[in-house]
This record gives structure tokens, C-alpha cells and sequence, in this order.
């Protein structure tokens, strides 16, 4: 058996599964996550340690000896600073940080005299922002820091206390890495005064790092020893788990935010496309994915949820009727927080437009979904035209609501394929455990494909131009 752990931005998730990739136990526990922010986003990484060690010791409390390696992976882009014994330095500072908008101007310059280096949209909450950040407001700080790590990293160093080291899908989304030499790059350090000392060793995802230590093993109901791999960025884990190790299929996850990534086999020179990410996977078949990325999705429908008195089974049934006819509804720009580009965060709020007093709690719930999927579609289809997806898997909680997955399946026009298991993060993190010591999990079985619905009375490709010209209006109104 295989234990993967999943520590996210507001839960942390654990599981077992046997070799023929069954759950034989899972457990999660949620905790307060800190918003994006101008004011910042920190967070005591200690907590993560406390959730860790008592959602692993319920999954464990049965089987734990039968585990024969761990997993673990996790959010992306942020950073622990940790002295020379391994303990944080300050609070860690998560993605949705907003704080470095000040130096990527900065990065943009180095960017364009560097081509093809960072190979990325610059965006605040990453590693390399945050870092740049931190030397011009906290050197003293800073100095005190022996390296700088991913979340995961340090709660893997917890568990087995190897020295600090990453792996190279968090290493690759930083804007300290050079996607074409695909190593660190010693030019952006240079350039934005992060000392190159402060970077972990890169060591495959699957390669294990350490051991559990005795009295960890002990208190989480595990065997001594017990092998623990480097891990991986919660994106690529989905992949992985999710069994996409091969070109032409993308995965849509959404959640808070909303993804929508696929394999690659190489990055391309410069940018991929206008808020299109380009990292390493956690795979070795296919080295590097792209990914489109939003930030409001779960987020913005659960403020209007939450505003119009809905729960989440009333708003997601909304989906429904979101795109058959209702031309006098409003149009919802769902920037309640700040999006990865092109404003890279400076959006100046979401908006309803063309509210009139005609407009009732089902009409904003309506347009809500809408806006939503339609700005979630607009970048999975530039990603999918770039790429040259045909297939498409579709995973986190909100897939039980099929009215929304029929939504997308419709706006992407193609069947999307529910697997049977919602959480692939967690199932790509003990997927990478079992790789770390020869063995492997097969892939989820798929549920069912949502096929595009055919009763929709309006040209799709013509509401997403109407929608993108709305978004357009809206972001030169914030700048």
C-alpha cells in the first residue's frame, strides 16, 4: 500500500491505496486559508505540520504498517524560508500574496532581455516575485534563512528531515528557472538579488528523498524507514494521477480556482500564450505540461452563492438554463480577486453589467455561472488550440453537478470524461510513492463522457467574443 499526502492552500488531504489503486482510506481536514491580498498572504507552516499528523494517523489507524512508501505533494508557488537546522525563519508566504506587484515591472525587464528564459506570465505570488520582494523589505530577515522551499518540500522535510530539496515542477514555476536549460537560472538571480544559495537541489519527483523518522513513524502508525519521495506541484500530481502522461488530453480541474493543463513534450521558446504556464510534470513520459489557469471560479460563485442565499447544489443547478437564452440577463466579470493575467492582479473588482430592476435572484445566479464559464473557457480553449487537445478529463468536487460539466463540455465543444475518483491530487501523490520504489498505480477508471448539449440556442463562439469584449472594457476601465 501507498500513503499520499495532499497539502492544499485550505485543506489537507490523505489517502492509502492498495496496488490495484483502490482507496482503502482516505481523510481531510480543512483550515483557514489566506486570501489574495495586497496586505498579504502568510501562514504558520507549523499548522500544516499539526493537520498533517492527525489526518495521517486516521488514515493509517488500520492499515498503516502495510504502507510501503509516501508521497507528497502540494500547492504551488510559494515560499518557506528555513534556517540551517530546518525551521522557518518567518511565517511562509503563499501564492495568492499579492505584496511583490512592485517588482514585476522588474522581472518583465529581465524577461524581455532574457527571451526564452523564464518562459512564463509573471505573476506576484510565485517564488521568484516573493523572493525578489523580500530582500529589498525583510533583509534582515532573508539572511537569517539557509534555504528557501516549496510548502510541500518542508512538511516532506517533517516527515524524514533530509536536507532541503525540490523537485522540478516546483522548481520550474518560480521565475527563477530557466525553462530552456531546464535548470535554475543563475542569470534571474543575479538580476533580481535573490543569492542562488537560497535554491534547494533539484531531485526527481519520484526519487525518494528520506526516510520516515522513528519517532514520526511511530506517532503516524507507520513502519521506520519507510520511504519518502520528493514529490510534486498539486498540478502535475493531478495529471499524473488522473493517468494524462501523453500529449492531446488536457485536464480541467475546478475548484476555488479553475486549471486546465496537458502535456507537452517541450517548452516553447518565449511565452506559450497570453496566460498560458509552461512547467515541468511530475512525469517521465511526457517532461513538461502547459496550463491555463483562473483564479475565480469556486470562488466567485460561492460570494454570489453565499450573497443570494444559495447552497451549492441550488447554484450549480443554475447551470442549467446559464446558456439557453436569457439575452436580457446581466454580464458577470467574476474578478472578485485578482487574475494571473493580463492584469496580473490589478483588476479593480469583479461587476455585474446591465442590471436593470427587472432582474431577479435567479437572473444573477444564471449570469454568475455563466461568466464564470465563459471566462474558464476562453482560456481552455486558447490552451487547447496551442496544443492541439481532442480529449478532455474533467476532476475536483464539482463534478457531481453534471449541469456545470455539460456547461463546459458545451463551451469547449467536446464530451468531457468524468473519472471515478474526484480527487486525483492525492491519488498523483501516492502514484509517484509507488514509481519511487519500482512499483505503479493504473489509471482511475473513467466514469462517464459528458457530451456537449444540443438544444442550445445561441452561437457559442459569438457569446465568447461578446464576453471577451466585455472583459476587455472592464480591465482597461481598472488600469
Amino acid at each position: 500500500m501507498y500513503l499520499g499526502i495532499d497539502l492544499g492552500t485550505g485543506t489537507l488531504k490523505a489517502a492509502i491505496f492498495d496496488d490495484d489503486g483502490t482507496t482503502v482510506m482516505a481523510a481531510e481536514e480543512s483550515y483557514d486559508a489566506p486570501t489574495s491580498t495586497a496586505a498579504g498572504a502568510d501562514f504558520d507552516p507549523v499548522l500544516w505540520w499539526n493537520v498533517c499528523r492527525r489526518v495521517v494517523r486516521r488514515v493509517t489507524a488500520s492499515h498503516g504498517p502495510e504502507v510501503r512508501s509516501v508521497g507528497v505533494v502540494g500547492q504551488m508557488h510559494g515560499v518557506v524560508l528555513v534556517d540551517g537546522r530546518g525551521l522557518p525563519v518567518r511565517n511562509a508566504i503563499l501564492w495568492p500574496d499579492h505584496r511583490a506587484m512592485g517588482v514585476l515591472d522588474e522581472i518583465a525587464r529581465f524577461d524581455d532581455e532574457h527571451e526564452g528564459v523564464l518562459g512564463n506570465p509573471i505573476v506576484p505570488g510565485m517564488a521568484g516575485p516573493i523572493l525578489t520582494w523580500l530582500s529589498r523589505t525583510e533583509p534582515r530577515t532573508l539572511s537569517k534563512a539557509s534555504r528557501a522551499v516549496q510548502p510541500k518540500d518542508w512538511l516532506r522535510m517533517q516527515l524524514c528531515g533530509a536536507d532541503p530539496a525540490t523537485d522540478p515542477s516546483d522548481a520550474s514555476a518560480t521565475l527563477l528557472y530557466d525553462v530552456t536549460a531546464d535548470d535554475w537560472s543563475d542569470a534571474a538571480c543575479a538580476a533580481l538579488g535573490v543569492s542562488r544559495d537560497l535554491l534547494p537541489q533539484i531531485h526527481p519527483s519520484s526519487g525518494v528523498a528520506g526516510t520516515l523518522h522513528q519517532t514520526v513513524a511511530q506517532e503516524l502508525n507507520l513502519r521506520t524507514g519507510v520511504p519518502v519521495v520528493t514529490g510534486a506541484g498539486d498540478a502535475p500530481a493531478a495529471l499524473l494521477g488522473a493517468g494524462i502522461e501523453e500529449p492531446g488530453v488536457a485536464l480541467i480541474n475546478t475548484g476555488t480556482g479553475g486549471q486546465v493543463m496537458t502535456p507537452i513534450s517541450a517548452p516553447v521558446a518565449g511565452r506559450f500564450g497570453p496566460g498560458v504556464h509552461q512547467y515541468r510534470s511530475a512525469s517521465d513520459t511526457t517532461p513538461w505540461y502547459a496550463m491555463a489557469a483562473v483564479a475565480n471560479v469556486g470562488l466567485a460563485l460561492g460570494w454570489v452563492r453565499d450573497v443570494l442565499g444559495y447552497d451549492w447544489d441550488q447554484m450549480y443547478a443554475t447551470a442549467d438554463s446559464a446558456l439557453t437564452g436569457h439575452e436580457a440577463d446581466p454580464t458577470f466579470l467574476p474578478f472578485l480577486t485578482g487574475e494571473r493575467e493580463p492584469s496580473q492582479g490589478t483588476l479593480n473588482g469583479g461587476a455585474w453589467s446591465g442590471l436593470t430592476l427587472a432582474h431577479d435572484r435567479a437572473a444573477l445566479a444564471r449570469s454568475a455561472m455563466r461568466g464564470v464559464a465563459f471566462y474558464l473557457g476562453l482560456r481552455a480553449k486558447a490552451l487547447m488550440d496551442l496544443t492541439d487537445v481532442s480529449v478532455a478529463v474533467m476532476s475536483g468536487g464539482a463534478v457531481r453537478h453534471i449541469q456545470w460539466v455539460e456547461t463546459l463540455a458545451t463551451i469547449l465543444g467536446l464530451g468531457i470524461t468524468v473519472t471515478a475518483d474526484a480527487h486525483l491530487t492525492v491519488r498523483g501523490a501516492a502514484r509517484l510513492a509507488a514509481r519511487g520504489i519500482g512499483f505503479d498505480l493504473p489509471d482511475p477508471p473513467a466514469e462517464r463522457t459528458i457530451e456537449p448539449r444540443s438544444d442550445i440556442d445561441i452561437d457559442i463562439d459569438e457569446a465568447l467574443r461578446t464576453f471577451q469584449a466585455a472583459t476587455s472594457r472592464h480591465i482597461s476601465s481598472s488600469d
